[in-house]
Parts: C-alpha cells; structure tokens; sequence
C-alpha cells in the first residue's frame, strides 16, 4: 500500500491508470484492496488486534462494538468509530510501517484490548494455524506484563476450534480435573472428559449440521451411555454469549459426584468389559 520501489513519476502514472489511489501522504491503495485497512491507513494508523489476525487465519471472535481496530502513534488522540491501540511500553517503539500490524504486534494488542478467554483462543488458533511458533508466542506475553503471563498460562494449541480454547477456560472455573481430547475405546476421541464419566463437547456454529452428522452424534451418545458416560453438549451460542452458563448447568452434576465412576452407574464394569477410558488427552483443572 506503499509506493516503495516505485520512482515518482511511475507513481504518478499509475495513479493516472487508476491501478493506485492517494490514501494519504505516502500511501497508495489498490483497487480491491480491504476496506479495513484502507480506512485504517486513511486514520494514520495500522489495523491490529484481532482484525489483523483473522485473515491470516486466527480465529475470530464476534464484535460487539463494531469499531475498527488502528493501532495509532502515541500522539494521536481518539478516532470516530475506531478502537485505538498503542503499543505496549515494553514493546519499546513501534512506528507505523505497515497498512496491518505484524503477528506479535497485533496479539499484543490483544491481549490489551479483549478478555482473557478471546485472547487465549486467538492464540491457540495462531499456534495451530502456525501464524506464529509456540515459543514466539511466548515470549510476546511477556511484552503483556502480568495479563500476558496470564494468558500464556492458560494456552493449549491442541484446541481444534476457538470455541474449545473458551470451553477449557470455562471448565477451569470448575476447579476439578479435566483431560482434553481425551479417547474413549469404541467412541473415538471426545473434547473433554470432567473426573471418570462426565463427557462435554463443543459444538460449533457450522458444525454438526445435515441428518448424517446429526445421526452419527446420536449414535456416539448412545454408545457412551452404553458404558456410563454421561455426555453433555454445548453450542456457539451457550459458550460464548451465556457468561457462567456453561459453569451454572455442570456444577450442581459435579456436586452430586456424578462425575465419578459408581459401582451403579459403571456399566461397562458391570457388563465385564475392560475400562474404555484409554487414557490419552492433555491434564487440565
């Protein structure tokens, strides 16, 4: 968005050709190009944070304020109808060079900006997706002062979804021990599994959807309360937008033990089979 390594007068002509567009002093927009960014770059400033990130594949959480996200000069003020950012004092001076801010940047402006739970899927995501390495990742935190310790704390990049990175956070609250991905003989491999039995999936927006699908989650069930596993599923919806909902419904199971092998709800004990349970998955709570 730039016109480095073009002369001026090639500059010019392009401009004439409509191939560039005078955004501001130095910088030129291409037909097509994001209307994010241009609108970023027309600010005086850089698109960071999360929607710096979502395209290059992190995942994205849903806006509510509906502001673009500029990181600015610390000498510049407030926008009209943009989130500003400045970056960290630790990162030391970070001038404007580009229309979007780099991985690391963008995150930690994140960190600054969004809530832990959103921070930590979008890193479990770029860890995943290979946006950035593990130890990168890591070592940006540190740039977050305490909030960034405390993210890195809570990252698990073997998270298929952003939607399991918030559900593993919202478990934590639970204080009791959960495995992710964990295995299940004759089930395949479940999101979570809460003390011996209680099972908790992740159901995406787009996911699960078509009579198949359906039917093959419905047999999955059915064979794990076959052997005494009690499933649970939580949608999109009941994660992200339902603070504490998903802490409000599995609590009181927990209370009551259930999530605990019983010589009455041990079927698979009962029936003479061997523990289902083949111990596989990260120990989490």
């Amino acid at each position: 968005m730039t016109s480095l390594g073009m002369t001026p007068a090639e500059v010019k002509r392009a401009i004439r050709q409509s191939s560039l567009t005078p955004i501001r002093r130095g910088w030129y927009g291409m037909p097509g190009c994001d209307p994010n960014v241009r609108r970023a770059v027309e600010l005086g400033g850089a698109l960071t944070c999360w929607q710096a990130l979502g395209p290059a594949g992190a995942w994205e959480p849903v806006s509510s304020d509906g502001l673009l996200h500029v990181r600015v000069p610390e000498r510049a003020g407030a926008l009209k109808l943009a989130k500003v950012h400045t970056a960290p004092v630790a990162a030391g001076r970070c001038p404007i060079l580009d229309p979007i801010d780099p991985p690391a940047l963008a995150a930690l402006c994140a960190v600054k900006c969004l809530p832990r739970h959103e921070v930590v899927a979008i890193l479990d995501s770029m860890i995943r997706a290979g946006i950035m390495h593990p130890d990168d990742v890591y070592a940006t935190l540190e740039y977050g002062g305490w909030t960034g310790r405390r993210v890195a704390s809570s990252l698990d990049p073997s998270a298929e979804s952003g939607l399991e990175s918030i559900l593993r956070l919202r478990l934590s609250a639970l204080r009791v021990r959960f495995r992710t991905q964990a295995w299940i003989r004759g089930c395949g491999r479940v999101d979570f599994l809460i003390g011996d039995r209680l099972v908790v999936e992740a159901d995406g927006r787009a996911f699960h959807t078509g009579e198949v699908a359906h039917q093959r989650d419905v047999d999955r069930d059915n064979a794990l309360k076959a052997l005494g596993y009690l499933p649970y599923h939580f949608t999109y919806a009941d994660v992200v937008s339902k603070d504490r909902y998903v802490e409000a419904i599995l609590r009181p199971v927990i209370s009551r033990g259930e999530h605990r092998w019983t010589q009455r709800n041990c079927l698979w004990r009962r029936s003479g089979l061997t523990d289902p349970d083949l111990g596989r998955g990260a120990n989490w709570g």
